[in-house]
């Protein structure tokens, strides 16, 4: 998911993230977006109207795992990094029929291309008898953070995609 940031290279700066258990988690912060980005950014917005609510501007440093794991203070990129935060900080995917809470994650995956994103759970409403929980989100290194619903997210719209979610959780 993050190849173009990957390509581009970052500000060769980052921070000391670890596990729960110690173990280095490889980050860097990322650069700021530019103007292209922040237009690219808004073209995406407008296509979501009013269902996303803009939390916060455009901005660099973090991506959706830094905002997740890292404070806002940097972006945390490998699939391999988010498996093991998961394994090391205890976290669990919820069992079938278990409903998620304010807190938990919401991780969503592609199944030829791996992790997509991470989002917050911030609110699980219930809408004619269904739960449908909301979602704080930063979608790369340049977008703002949104909160948007769990199903509204912009890779749900490429029809070459397989795209799921799940609910992780650090509750025991």
């Amino acid at each position: 998911m993050f190849e173009a940031q990957r390509l581009l290279g970052d500000t060769e700066r980052s921070i000391v993230v670890q596990t729960r258990t110690g173990k280095a988690i490889p980050n860097d912060i990322a650069a700021e977006p530019d103007e292209k980005a922040i237009r690219i950014r808004a073209a995406i917005r407008a296509k979501h109207g009013s269902q996303w609510t803009q939390r916060k501007p455009e901005c660099g440093v973090y991506n959706c795992a830094g905002l997740a794991w890292a404070g806002r203070r940097t972006s945390i990129r490998e699939d391999e990094c988010w498996d093991l935060i998961f394994r090391e900080d205890g976290y669990r995917k919820l069992a079938p029929g278990e409903l998620p809470l304010p807190g938990d994650l919401v991780m969503y995956r592609e199944k030829d291309v791996g992790y997509l994103h991470v989002g917050l759970i911030i609110a699980c409403p219930t809408i004619a008898g269904v739960m449908l929980p909301r979602v704080l989100s930063k979608w790369d290194d340049t977008s703002g953070e949104y909160v948007h619903w769990i199903n509204d997210a912009e890779f749900f719209r490429r029809e070459d995609w397989d795209v799921s979610f799940y609910y992780w959780t650090d509750r025991p």
